[in-house]
């Protein structure tokens, strides 16, 4: 995260690279921590595999994969905070996740962010199941089914739909195209 933040300082003045930096910040960790473990595991001289990253650290290889998710997150971070406006809800306090009411009402603002499952559930929002279609895909993001989906839930959701998909963003994913190790694919509505 420091990398980040050193390059926000350089390229704007003081105020704004704070900002930029606090404002994508729900996005590193996540993208560092889905990213750290996309290489295969190495081998030991006797034949048995060692850990991809015992050092909790983003190798060479695994660095361009670290630099989509940041961008892919701060997409999904920008979804999420559209929806999470509290426009409608009868308050104006975001709490970093969304709800099944919040998911209903505001869905339709974010058709047009750019992932598959969005343009999946924009092909059906004129039909009069639109709603049906999209409660399933809260359910789908809903991992823990707390009635609540988070930001982490939300971009494996989409994710798995865009490897699913086979899109370019899902293949950017990876380190040589295909699907990332220990990510669930959910079906796409």
């Amino acid at each position: 995260e420091g990398w980040i933040e050193r390059k926000l300082e350089k390229d704007h003045n003081y105020k704004k690279s704070k900002s930029l930096h606090f404002l994508f910040k729900p996005c590193y960790a996540c993208a560092f921590n889905d990213a750290k473990n996309v290489a295969e595991p190495s081998s030991n001289n006797d034949g048995g595999s060692v850990s991809t990253n015992p050092d909790n650290y983003v190798t060479f290889a695994e660095f361009r994969v670290l630099a989509v998710n940041i961008c892919a997150y701060a997409l999904a971070l920008d979804s999420m905070r559209e929806i999470d406006s509290g426009r409608g809800h009868g308050s104006n306090r975001a709490d970093g996740k969304l709800s099944r009411k919040e998911w209903l009402a505001g869905y339709g603002r974010v058709l047009n962010h750019g992932f598959a499952a969005f343009s999946k559930l924009s092909e059906c929002s004129e039909s009069k199941d639109a709603l049906s279609v999209a409660g399933e895909m809260f359910d789908s993001m809903d991992l823990n089914n707390n009635g609540f989906v988070t930001l982490t839930e939300m971009f494996g959701y989409l994710k798995s739909v865009e490897l699913e998909e086979n899109t370019i963003l899902g293949n950017l994913f990876s380190l040589g195209g295909g699907s990332v190790p220990d990510t669930p694919v959910l079906s796409a509505p």
